[in-house]
């Protein structure tokens, strides 16, 4: 595991600024402070953090694995689509599901995972497709969503309740969508982002 105070920050590159004392670090499931995204096409991999802010609405810490692996591509509109049938759906068969996000930031990692994230968030954009994960089959399904969606894409009003005007602009998020009980996230009004 790295530990984000290992590395000196390099504020220069988007989403490099340090986090506000109103966010909160989550660590994965073995407990590190960085994840590792590994995309397919193209071919990419860079760590990143998540932090919990004021969009965040129950608690993912010690939730996710360490390596997220992308398994599919979607449209704005399909995520639109597929976020709203799974929270309005009554069916008997149906688990109830959770929504939730954490910002992705670059403050604590490598200059390369910067580049490899720019290079992932512009192709991406570029086709107006966002990055699927498939965490745990049937259960947990993370999709990150870069900057420019969040202007034009996001059209469903669970999505649009989901961020509301609380989110970081220019940030990308991790969009989490699972029929796992989760914990409600803590009043970040009172927490530090300092790791304990």
């Amino acid at each position: 595991c790295k530990s984000h105070q290992a590395a000196a920050p390099n504020y220069s590159v988007n989403q490099k600024r340090k986090p506000s004392p109103s966010v909160n670090l989550i660590k994965t499931s073995d407990g590190c402070d960085q994840f590792i995204f590994s995309i397919g096409s193209p071919k990419l991999k860079f760590a990143a953090s998540l932090y919990a802010d004021s969009t965040t609405k129950f608690d993912l810490n010690f939730f996710l694995p360490q390596t997220l692996f992308q398994n599919g591509r979607v449209s704005p509109e399909a995520l639109d689509d597929f976020v709203t049938k799974k929270m309005t759906c009554k069916c008997q068969s149906n688990k109830n599901w959770t929504i939730t996000t954490a910002r992705l930031s670059f403050a604590y990692t490598s200059e390369n995972d910067a580049k490899q994230y720019k290079q992932f968030y512009k192709d991406y954009e570029k086709k107006m497709r966002l990055s699927m994960f498939e965490v745990q089959k049937n259960e947990v399904l993370l999709f990150l969503i870069t900057p420019k969606f969040f202007r034009s894409a996001l059209k469903s009003v669970i999505l649009k309740n989901t961020f509301g005007n609380r989110y970081t602009k220019g940030s990308t998020y991790a969009l989490v969508l699972t029929n796992v009980r989760l914990c409600k996230a803590p009043n970040l009004s009172k927490v530090s982002d300092r790791p304990t």
